[in-house]
């Protein structure tokens, strides 16, 4: 009886949106970031000051990943884009910054 009514009754999140901590230098991978549920993490990180790889199956995709992104959000210093393409060659020069795998 438990189970069934916390289906139709959850608690409210304890981590929102609104009150996720700053992510300033902290980098994490995103399987499945350029749609969905991948995409909305990454556009929470993001606007958490967040650096993260995304891996998916098509480059069109992901740049339309990338604008999504950058027109949901104004940055206050243009240059600082968190968003990073995935590749496995510079994924592996920051690799030790590394703390979460999320999907």
């Amino acid at each position: 009886m438990g189970v069934t009514f916390l289906q139709f009754f959850p608690p409210a999140p304890t981590l929102t949106e609104q009150n996720v901590p700053r992510q300033t230098g902290k980098v994490f991978i995103i399987t499945g970031g350029t749609s969905g549920v991948g995409l909305e993490l990454a556009t929470i990180l993001y606007k958490a000051g967040g650096k993260f790889y995304t891996a998916g199956r098509s480059e069109t995709n992901a740049q339309k990943c990338i604008e999504k992104i950058k027109s949901s959000f104004t940055s206050k210093s243009p240059g600082q884009l968190g968003f990073i393409k995935a590749s496995a060659e510079s994924f592996m020069k920051e690799r030790d910054k590394a703390r979460r795998l999320l999907k």
